[in-house]
């Protein structure tokens, strides 16, 4: 999608949708249909697109079509969830999203597919199984609803308890030894989310970890993405970045990312 769509989009979605803000749209990655509010960013961009982030999107369902047991946190309404059960239909996919209204869009997206082998949790990750606090933060025009994360203090009267699990617990608690495919989208808390992951990283039991890296974000959290990547360099993972021939690049422990999606791997990939 280029950036002048993009903004032709924003201007227009509004006198376009003729007040009806709730549309239903085919992805064009995938045999998936998704419910859209157009009045949200990521949902406007799927309604109108078809798809968003395609080049991670079709790495991502070439690997689930591989993958026995999937792991999406950071769900939003559901996108990496339904690509990865429409394209592989003995997969199990556990997915993670704390924003009820949100939660809700998501499991509407599945109920409307059919899909039963997505388990939703209505939760947050974090470094330890308890609870925290979820940020209301939808960026400058209020649509961007994905923008939310979590926090152990009060940043605003409107924050709102919820409750956070460690993918260690839940992997104990659910019988799961390994994961094979891990998405992390979290807004700056994916340091936190691996840190509670420590039992799994030290056996090497996640086969690959997609990841957004975004510097404010994790600054915003008290660490830095170098901070994530030693943790992923010391228990044995290598990152690289998904570049348009589908070879992988290896990514450097002092570049600096801002929004960048990567991948972390335990041993080598080759070209996909």
């Amino acid at each position: 999608m280029s950036k002048g769509k993009a903004r032709l989009v924003s201007w227009l979605w509004k006198p376009l949708s003729g007040g009806n803000y709730l549309r239903e749209t085919h992805l064009r990655q995938g045999n998936v249909h998704m419910r859209c509010d157009l009045s949200k960013l990521l949902q406007r961009q799927l309604y109108f697109f078809g798809a968003y982030e395609e080049k991670d999107c079709a790495c991502w369902v070439r690997m689930a079509k591989q993958a026995r047991t999937i792991f999406d946190i950071g769900a939003n309404v559901g996108l990496y969830s339904l690509l990865a059960a429409a394209a592989n239909t003995r997969a199990t996919i556990h997915a993670f999203e704390p924003t009820s209204e949100v939660f809700d869009r998501f499991v509407e997206n599945l109920r409307l597919n059919h899909f039963a082998n997505v388990v939703p949790n209505p939760l947050a990750v974090g470094n330890a199984t308890g609870k925290s606090l979820l940020h209301f933060c939808a960026g400058s025009d209020s649509a961007n609803e994905g923008m939310n994360y979590v926090s152990p203090e009060s940043v605003s009267g409107s924050d709102l308890e919820i409750e956070v699990v460690s993918l260690d617990d839940y992997c104990r608690q659910n019988g799961i030894a390994c994961i094979d495919l891990l998405k992390l989208d979290i807004e700056g808390s994916e340091y936190e989310a691996l840190l509670g992951a420590e039992n799994l990283l030290s056996k090497q039991a996640i086969g690959c970890i997609f990841l957004e890296l975004t510097e404010w974000a994790a600054e915003r959290k008290g660490h830095s993405i170098r901070d994530l990547k030693q943790l992923l360099a010391g228990a044995g993972y290598q990152i690289y970045q998904l570049q348009e021939n589908s070879q992988f690049k290896p990514v450097k422990l002092d570049a600096s990312h801002n929004g960048d999606n990567v991948l972390a791997f335990a041993s080598r990939p080759s070209s996909l």
